[in-house]
């Protein structure tokens, strides 16, 4: 028997039909709007237990969906979502790591839900996926990526028309919980200077621009020497050191890359002011430099890299190098193993500036991060603000002679 919606009636098209296959079984189809990516309209179909109102109820609720966009009709299975999304994006957005690291996620877990109907998914079905990997002992790391896969894949299904609402929007996802890394001391810092100083006149200079400035690890081995300001003290940081991976996620090379920051402002480039003692050092390794060069009659170019795996310039260290002599130099000062190069000068670099007081959107500029990352990373630094802040209210009231 066939049902006319009365949005559509006097139309000619069929809004949608209901059919008795068994006695209490129904099947119902609705037809829905047009596919925005490829022009065709399909039907979607369902089918209903119990008696005819019943099968009436659930057909007008289908149509009624179909018609607030809801549901689209004939839109393709959440894997199909999956692979336009990762080939749409890979093709003109992400860096090679990120695509890779997606398609992982699109290729292991979700693939559990690949051949659902996009009409069909609800909120249950990501949170039951969830709560899966975590009893199978997956880390809370591992699963917020997924989570944040799925969403992201999903959105862009929202914004192409493909679905109405976001169904793992409101899945639950289980917390991360956050870890305070143990940072050195200044004096363990200075301990680390030294012994490279007293070893290396590279690894001085490498570890003394990456205190200096908490720039990535990845970031400072990308240094060109056309990047170092000597009369201004400053430094531009605009390409990093990544690895390049084959179509498994499998690593094999290294390859020069944009920033994080590159996905953050326009230009993808930040320019960091160098104090007086960074800026000496990288003054007097630029002299060092030089005198390379000349003793076999060449220039030192602007574009040579400042810290080279080889002998002048022309390859940049790979991030993995300067890990491993952290680690050397690390220990006889007294910093445990787990307090890798990235927390050494990064987060110190960046908790020290939040304790000084500087506002956090400095402090993001400078060291290539938004001002949301820095509140979300650095809350346990932030919290001792509010101490300061008490303090000051004090030293105010006590001023004006006010007392409790």
């Amino acid at each position: 028997m066939v049902v006319c919606s009365p949005a559509m009636a006097g139309t000619g098209r069929r809004a949608g039909y209901l059919k008795e296959r068994d006695p209490g079984v129904w099947r119902i189809s609705a037809e829905g709007k047009p596919n925005p990516i490829t022009g065709k309209r399909k039907r979607l179909w369902r089918t209903v237990r119990g008696g005819r109102r019943d099968a009436e109820r659930a057909l007008a609720a289908l149509i009624t969906e179909l018609a607030d966009g809801t549901t689209v009709a004939g839109s393709d299975t959440f894997g199909g979502l999956l692979d336009e999304w990762w080939t749409t994006m890979a093709g003109s957005r992400w860096e090679d790591a990120t695509a890779i690291r997606h398609r992982q996620d699109i290729d292991g877990v979700l693939a559990q839900l690949g051949r659902r109907r996009l009409g069909d998914l609800r909120p249950a079905d990501f949170t039951r996926l969830y709560s899966a990997m975590t009893g199978a002992g997956r880390a809370p790391r591992t699963v917020q990526h997924v989570a944040n896969t799925a969403r992201a894949a999903l959105n862009w299904g929202v914004e192409q028309g493909l679905l109405g609402r976001n169904p793992a929007a409101a899945a639950v996802v289980p917390r991360r919980k956050h870890v305070v890394r143990a940072l050195p001391t200044a004096e363990q810092l200075d301990a680390v200077l030294d012994a490279a100083a007293a070893d290396s006149r590279l690894w001085h200079a490498f570890l003394t621009v990456e205190f200096g400035t908490g720039a990535r690890p990845a970031e400072v081995c990308a240094l060109r020497w056309s990047d170092f300001d000597p009369d201004r003290a400053e430094l531009r940081i605009g390409e990093a050191v990544g690895r390049l991976r084959d179509e498994r996620g499998k690593s094999v090379g290294w390859q020069l890359k944009g920033t994080k920051t590159h996905s953050e402002t326009e230009s993808g480039v930040r320019t960091v002011a160098l104090d007086l003692a960074t800026s000496t050092v990288l003054r007097r390794w630029r002299m060092h430099q030089v005198a390379l060069c000349l003793q076999v009659g060449e220039a030192l170019a602007d574009d040579m890299h400042i810290f080279p795996a080889d002998r002048f310039g022309w390859r940049p260290l790979t991030p993995a190098t300067p890990s491993r002599r952290w680690r050397r130099y690390a220990a006889p000062a007294g910093v445990g193993p787990e307090v890798k190069l990235y927390d050494a000068a990064r987060h110190y670099h960046t908790s020290w500036l939040l304790e000084q007081g500087f506002p956090v959107a400095d402090v993001a500029e400078r060291t290539g991060n938004t001002p949301e990352t820095i509140y979300k990373r650095y809350a346990h630094t932030l919290q001792k603000d509010q101490r300061h802040m008490a303090a000051a209210i004090d030293r105010a009231n006590a001023a004006r002679g006010r007392r409790a």
